[in-house]
């Protein structure tokens, strides 16, 4: 693996790129209520060109660890009817980002952008709610929360840090 992808100044290769990703989820989330597999599978490919080579093997057993028990827990949550199924699959995918030592600040930024996509979706929805529309998150009579957006918040917000 090249010296700058692994270096501290190779973390703008991996930053851009992710935050792209967070935004389109964001906006997938908005629009339709659902988050495309392809954005989880750029994600998953993204840790696999960018972190995963730089990492000693017990960092990235432990992050596909929590990933997969992300995934199995999620996929309970979304059976239940909790949760979305393409939230569950991208918050696994931002996980692989996420160092052991880091998981605090995260979910602590994790429940912010939750937060904040709630006040986001509720004032939307008071300001320009509509049956019609084409964004499905104005559109949305079932009192659904587009949980893509607070993903994307909280990966903005742990970009930052």
């Amino acid at each position: 693996m090249p010296d700058a992808v692994c270096s501290v100044g190779g973390a703008w290769l991996t930053a851009a790129p992710l935050g792209l990703l967070l935004a389109l989820a964001a906006l997938s989330d908005l629009r339709w209520m659902r988050i495309p597999n392809a954005l989880v599978l750029a994600t998953v490919a993204l840790f696999a060109v960018t972190h995963a080579p730089c990492l000693e093997t017990a960092d990235l057993v432990w992050r596909v660890a929590v990933a997969l028990v992300i995934v199995l827990t999620g996929l309970a949550a979304f059976a239940a009817g909790l949760v979305g199924a393409g939230d569950v699959k991208f918050l696994a995918a931002l996980s692989l980002f996420v160092p052991a030592d880091d998981w605090v600040l995260f979910l602590f930024m994790l429940g912010v952008g939750l937060l904040l996509a709630v006040a986001l979706t509720l004032g939307l929805r008071r300001v320009a709610a509509d049956p019609g529309s084409h964004w499905k998150v104005l559109a949305d009579e079932a009192g659904r929360l587009p949980a893509g957006v607070g993903l994307g918040l909280a990966g903005w917000g742990f970009l930052l840090t």
